[in-house]
């Protein structure tokens, strides 16, 4: 992994150098360690673009992505990335039903429900390299949006108690998207329920809920799915439009030097 990480840190902050320990056999232990941070705020926004368009181009380069099918396609392509157990949906099926039918209403729209546990990174790279909106519960899982085409739409969920007790780290993935160039098209909390019993410790309170399932609203979740499937369809008949209108040279692929 040296190259490739070295690659990607170059671009970020500029030429380093990396120990990757190639000439030592068996394990490297330390007494001792400085661990820098670099923070994304002093990155400018089109280097943080040039980055993360970086990483895509190299996961997909290493998992053979036919990024030239995917593009000629005209499909919008709607995925629901679905979480097991800590802040799964309560009923998946009823959910699955109602983006699927919101898809089906528009043409040339494909929906698909895939688990992020089930699949190999690779297999998340094709995933999210094939779909224009992400529609998913807040989690790790998230972060693969830097594998989708930009401007790519998120549609994000969270179970009761979050918007009032997880704080500011709750929009790390409104941030990533920003950073990524994607379209974040807001976020659902869900409201039902009780967060704690009003006595607890806001830590404890947190920790008590923080992984509960998320239920879900059928008309709100219409309405949203649509509008988002429907703009989406509109910037990618803009995007031929403009595309076509691009001398031929000018549309290459990315190079992942």
């Amino acid at each position: 992994m040296g190259n490739w990480i070295k690659s990607i840190a170059d671009l970020t902050i500029g030429k380093v150098n990396i120990e990757t320990f190639e000439n030592i056999d068996g394990p490297v232990c330390f007494e001792e360690a400085v661990v820098f941070r670099h923070n994304q705020g002093a990155i400018a926004k089109m280097r943080l673009r040039e980055v993360y368009g970086r990483m895509k181009c190299k996961a997909r380069e290493f998992c053979k992505v036919d990024m030239e099918k995917i593009k000629s396609d005209k499909e919008v392509r709607m995925t629901l990335l679905l979480r097991t157990v800590s802040r799964s949906f309560k009923n998946e099926t009823t959910v699955m039903r109602i983006f699927e039918e919101e898809c089906a209403k528009v043409e040339n729209c494909r929906f698909m429900a895939v688990k992020s546990e089930n699949l190999t990174f690779c297999d998340q790279v094709r995933v999210l390299s094939e779909t224009d909106i992400l529609a998913t519960p807040h989690g790790a899982q998230m972060t693969n949006m830097i594998f989708m085409e930009r401007p790519g739409s998120l549609m994000e969920f969270y179970p009761t108690g979050w918007k009032e007790m997880a704080g500011g780290g709750q929009y790390v993935f409104r941030w990533l998207a920003d950073w990524a160039g994607m379209r974040h098209q807001g976020s659902w909390w869900d409201d039902g329920g009780s967060a704690c019993n009003g006595t607890s410790p806001k830590l404890e309170c947190f920790a008590s809920f923080k992984d509960r399932q998320i239920g879900h609203d059928a008309a709100y979740f219409s309405q949203w799915a649509n509008k988002v499937i429907l703009e989406m369809k509109e910037n990618k008949r803009n995007a031929s439009v403009a595309l076509h209108s691009v001398p031929a040279q000018a549309t290459r692929s990315c190079q992942c030097n």
